[in-house]
This record gives structure tokens, sequence and C-alpha cells, in this order.
């Protein structure tokens, strides 16, 4: 891969990316993979570095495939134009007050983020809406993401009103964070 860099500093990248793996019980192999399509997006480097750990963090947090994270992340910032840092906060959090888990809220967010962003959604309310419909119907979080993406796809604004009427009739910690 071309970075410009000189030998020297692609060493130290190589060294850094050694500790980054070492504190987030990664890979090199994996790291340097998520980083060649960080690379491979077009990001700078030291964009890609910032995405990098975010990816790595939301994997490591949520105990999901740095595949997974990357696709969620891209996802999140290019269809909500989101931080990856926010994401994966956000993401963790809803996981963590639901019953549903970051890894399933993140992979019903890949289906719908571009239409939520469509409707003006943000990405609070997505997360929180997709965490309340996975705890509650208990769907795989793909076949679910897939069906609210069709429906909005219908009638986006009859689709966000009734699922925000949902959400806010709904006092668990989840739906008052997405609406807070």
């Amino acid at each position: 891969m071309i970075t410009g860099l000189t030998r020297d500093k692609t060493r130290e990248l190589a060294l850094e990316y050694a500790h980054l793996g070492i504190e987030m019980s990664k890979t090199v192999k994996e790291i340097s993979g998520v980083n060649k399509e960080l690379i491979r997006q077009g990001l700078a480097l030291d964009v890609a570095r910032e995405r990098l750990e975010a990816i790595l963090k939301l994997s490591a947090a949520a105990n999901i495939s740095t595949s997974d994270s990357l696709q969620i992340i891209t996802s999140s910032v290019n269809a909500m134009g989101e931080s990856a840092e926010k994401t994966s906060d956000v993401l963790l959090l809803a996981g963590a007050i639901s019953a549903s888990s970051a890894a399933q809220i993140g992979e019903a967010f890949t289906k719908t983020a571009s239409s939520a962003r469509a409707t003006g959604m943000s990405m609070e309310n997505l997360t929180g809406i997709l965490a309340t419909l996975i705890e509650v119907t208990q769907e795989s979080p793909s076949s679910l993401g897939n069906s609210i993406k069709f429906w909005w796809s219908i009638n986006p604004v009859n689709c966000w009103n009734s699922l925000r009427a949902y959400m806010l009739n709904r006092k668990d910690e989840i739906c008052l964070y997405a609406y807070a």
C-alpha cells in the first residue's frame, strides 16, 4: 500500500499498531486489514487512525469482528454524518441499557441508517428505536432493519411518526435516552 511515509515512519506506525493491538486484544493482521480498508476509502492517515481506534473499541467492547465493526462505523459516518467515536459510544450505551446488544443494534443500523437520515432522524432516535424493536420482537436484526427500510421507502413520514409515537409511549430507559 502506498502511504507516502518513509521507512522509519512506516516502522513507527507498525509499532503503534502493535501496541494498539495489545491494548484492544486484536492481531496486527486485523488492525492492518481495517487500516488498509480505511485507506482504500480515501481517508488520510490521521483520519484513518482516528476511525481505526473507534472501530477497534467497538469491536472489542461489543465482542464483534473488526470487519463487522468497520461496516457499522462506515455506515454511520457515511449515511448519518456522525463521527466514528460517537457511533461507537451510542451503540455501546444502547446495548448496555436495553435487552439487545450493540452488535444486534449495529447490524440493524447498517440497513436503516441512510433511510433514517433522509427523514431527519437522529442517530440516538434510530438506535433507541432499533434497540427497542429488537428487544420486543426478537426478530433478527438484519430482517428487522430491512423491514424498517422497506416501510420507510413506502411512507417515510408515517413510518417516522408511528415509530416515534410508539417510543414515546414506552417509559423504559432506552426510550427516554432516544428522546431526551
